[in-house]
């Protein structure tokens, strides 16, 4: 990368280098720590947040944000909780019901995403604990 941008900048003098020229510089040494992009990429949160800014709202400054969030842990806790072995069978009679409820879009990468990881996320050590997640065992 450093050999791309020193050519470019003498081909081109009066180009201007952008914040993903010195992003680009680091990508290398990103690859080596944290491992492959597809693990921690930013597109799961950018398609969250479009996602939010479609939700329509009463305006009221500081009621939204406390509203979302309580709703959007209270549905994905009740989803994983639904998933899990140790979880009631009444429960899990009533997953359509809960599904029609919180359903959502189940399309895309997002939610390729969240099935192909989920379990893996829920079961496995916590990220702090620096264990290396084994990816024979993610379904």
């Amino acid at each position: 990368m450093h050999a791309y941008l020193s050519d470019i900048l003498e081909l081109k003098p009066g180009l201007t280098l952008v914040p993903n020229h010195h992003n680009a510089l680091h990508l290398g040494d990103f690859l080596m720590r944290f491992g492959p992009v597809h693990g921690w990429w930013m597109f799961p949160f950018e398609h969250l947040i479009g996602v939010l800014q479609q939700v329509n709202t009463n305006y009221k400054q500081g009621q939204f944000e406390k509203t979302m969030l309580e709703s959007f842990c209270a549905a994905a806790n009740v989803k994983a909780f639904l998933k899990r072995d140790d979880c009631p069978k009444v429960l899990k009679d009533c997953a359509p019901i809960i599904q029609s409820c919180f359903g959502g879009d189940q399309r895309g990468t997002l939610m390729t995403d969240i099935r192909t990881l989920g379990e893996q996320i829920l079961d496995g050590p916590s990220p702090d604990t620096g264990a290396t997640v084994d990816w024979t065992s993610v379904r």
